[in-house]
Parts: C-alpha cells; structure tokens; sequence
C-alpha cells in the first residue's frame, strides 16, 4: 500500500493521476475545499460546489458510477477533471486495501486521497444546530429523527423540510445515499 501511495503522489505530480477529495459534513471540507484549489495548481476539480462535480453533490460517487473505478475516472477525465470531493459516499476503503480486488478497481493505485476530520461530539453538534435543529426541540423529536421517521418529526413539530434541514441533509440523495436509515448514520458516520 505504501508503495501504491507513492505511486500515486508521482503521477498526481506528473499530471496524470487523481485526487479523491473526501469531505466530511460539518468537518472543514468547504475550507479544506478552498485550500485545495488554491494549493494545488495541478488539481483540476471539475466545477460545482465544494468540490463536488455538478450533478454529484449529495450522492455516493461509486454507487453513481455502478461501483465502477474506472467508469468514476472516465467520467471524471470527460468533465475536464482530475480531482472530485465527495460528500455522501465512502471512501473505496475495502477495494483499496483488497489485493483480489476486481480488474476495473486496479486504477486505485493512481488516485491521491485527501479528508479533513474533526472531533466527533463537535462535528454532531455543529450537525444538529445547521442542519438538523428541528431535532433538538424535545427529546421525542431527537429519537424520532435517529429512527429516520421524518414524516412523523412533521406531525411531532409542525415543519420538517427547510433549506438547511431534510432528510437527504442525513443520508445523501435517494438511490445514492450513504444508507437506507439515519441507524448507520449514528452508528458510524460520527
């Protein structure tokens, strides 16, 4: 693997490999998005918000391209682009460290992974006030939003979707989400 990540950073300098801009919600990302495109003269991030390909934002960037690599690539290189943050979906951590990984996921080797973390309880806070505050009315609303029945948070409080607060603010767009219920979202995403 360490070889792999060398491999990557030569061809990211040469101008032929790929940078997979991982962005946490509510952790930087939008800052560290700037900083990226301000310091590396070599990332062509393909236009769109934070990073994020136009049409890509909210969406698992494996699961939109049929859990293909080299798909993901091609459709990346077609838009002009050699770098992409991705917001909802994972990093390809099991590809990435499996040897017996397919045939199309043997481009990893060329991509660059970049993220920016931030301590858990801070990151969930900053979440729920910005993006969620509706679940911080009572109690109720709080277990109601972790079970993922938004529907029934509209009946406890009067509102649900605003701007800044609905269910795809949690999970990702429908069909491309990071999980059918918010459960893996609490579990594992903080």
């Amino acid at each position: 693997l360490r070889w792999e990540r060398r491999h990557a950073e030569d061809r990211f300098r040469q101008g032929q490999g790929l940078l997979w801009f991982q962005h946490f919600r509510r952790a930087g990302g939008t800052s560290l998005c700037r900083v990226l495109l301000n310091a590396l003269p070599g990332a062509k991030f393909v236009k769109g918000e934070a990073c994020q390909p136009q049409g890509w934002g909210g969406a698992d960037a494996i699961r939109l391209n049929g859990r293909n690599l080299s798909r993901l690539t091609a459709g990346l290189r077609d838009l002009g682009g050699n770098a992409f943050g991705q917001e909802y979906g994972p990093v390809p951590g099991p590809e990435l460290l499996n040897r017996a990984r397919p045939r199309h996921w043997s481009g990893l080797k060329d991509w660059i992974f970049v993220t920016s973390l931030r301590e858990p309880w801070s990151r969930f806070w900053s979440q729920m006030r910005h993006e969620l505050s509706v679940c911080l009315v009572n109690a109720q609303a709080m277990a109601t939003c972790i079970s993922g029945d938004f529907h029934k948070l509209a009946e406890l409080v009067g509102f649900w979707h605003s701007p800044s607060s609905h269910e795809h603010s949690v999970l990702g767009l429908p069909g491309y989400e990071l999980a059918p219920s918010p459960d893996a979202y609490t579990d594992n995403y903080y």
